[in-house]
């Protein structure tokens, strides 16, 4: 019995050897990079829990080979003046075993389980021999005790097993939930066609930045872009085909558009700009003529119907054409208008509309 104990002992002490051998590898091909130091974080407490396994099964198989010894041997043992009833040692070995037993069960190393299983059934098949071999009816107590191990550890299985299909399943409810929430945010923030800032949000920025600026002396111009003739489009075409020239009218303007300037659509092939670079109205009139030159020059190609359009840019300016985002937008809207008046496939600001006109408007 004590040659099978001594087995387990050198294989789990090879076992701990060649993880601890595994480790080192590890440290040495990762450390090179992020990744490899990354890999052996994370591998660190897996190693660290199987040296523990390791030792509490070592820890077990100690405590195995005393109770054995102490079972053949006197009834009580001396310590100093104290004297210690053998069975009562015996007992405290016990249960420590078991205690070993449900830390195995609860380890997070995947033989965990087994290991303690073979432990409890090791040490209850062991006392049960030596009691019928015996005839002895003192370990009673310990094989009723192991016997309650076998139970609690399968508990301990079962209760593990369960928890972790539930974290599993919280898991895959919580990105179900995020990716719901991206779908949501994506609704209420961005237009479903264009992917862009839909109106509400293309205003409320608006608002937002005009607070920020409103007691500085910094300009900021509205732009309103409209296709011309894109009734037309839709009508001779079809609905797709305007679907299908307004992505690509966005995707453009987004490839001429400066990093710090902001894109919306504002309704049907209404497209909104807000500039925020630091430009003055020439340089505006040049940024938009630009991004005008680009559309009337792109060949649009759709189910072998190939066809150029134009658009139609009015633009406000803070704070000299408006205070407030609701006037801003008006007013660019008036000057767009304006744009198709004069002959469409330009770029009016509103400061520049006749006095007459406005009143019009």
């Amino acid at each position: 019995m004590c040659n099978i104990m001594y087995l387990w002992y050198n294989i789990y002490l090879e076992r701990c050897s060649v993880i601890g051998n595994i480790a080192e590898d590890v440290k040495e091909d990762d450390g090179m990079g992020r990744l490899g130091e990354k890999k052996q974080n994370e591998d660190a407490p897996k190693r660290l829990g199987a040296v523990m396994n390791c030792v509490s099964i070592v820890l077990y198989i100690l405590l195995s080979v005393l109770l054995i010894t102490m079972s053949r041997g006197k009834q009580s043992i001396h310590i100093g003046k104290v004297e210690l009833m053998t069975n009562s040692v015996q007992g405290v070995f016990a249960q420590f075993q078991l205690l070993i037993a449900v830390y195995l069960a609860l380890s997070k190393v995947q033989t965990g389980f087994y290991t303690a299983l073979v432990l409890v059934t090791y040490s209850f098949s062991l006392t049960s021999i030596y009691s019928y071999v015996n005839m002895d009816t003192r370990p009673l107590p310990g094989i009723i005790a192991y016997g309650a191990a076998f139970l609690v550890v399968n508990l301990l299985h079962k209760y593990k097993k369960n928890m972790n299909e539930q974290n599993i399943l919280l898991m895959n409810q919580n990105q179900m939930l995020k990716k719901k929430e991206k779908e949501l945010k994506q609704m209420a923030f961005f237009d479903d066609l264009t992917k862009v800032l839909n109106r509400k949000m293309f205003i409320g920025e608006l608002a937002m930045q005009v607070e920020n600026f409103k007691h500085t002396e910094r300009k900021i111009y509205v732009v309103f872009i409209d296709i011309d003739n894109f009734k037309t489009i839709n009508d001779t075409l079809g609905h797709q085909i305007g679907d299908f020239v307004l992505i690509e009218l966005v995707e453009r303007i987004k490839k001429q558009l400066h990093e710090e300037d902001i894109i919306g659509r504002l309704g049907g092939d209404e497209i909104g700009l807000i500039i925020m670079q630091k430009i003055d109205k020439k340089g505006v009139l040049e940024y938009l003529n630009k991004i005008r030159e680009e559309l009337m020059s792109s060949v649009f190609c759709q189910e072998e119907k190939k066809f150029t359009v134009t658009s139609s840019f009015g633009v406000a300016e803070f704070p000299k054409s408006g205070t407030s985002a609701e006037e801003l937008l008006k007013n660019a809207d008036s000057a767009m208008y304006s744009s198709k008046r004069e002959g469409r496939n330009q770029v009016t600001f509103f400061d520049e509309i006749k006095i007459e006109e406005k009143f019009k408007l």
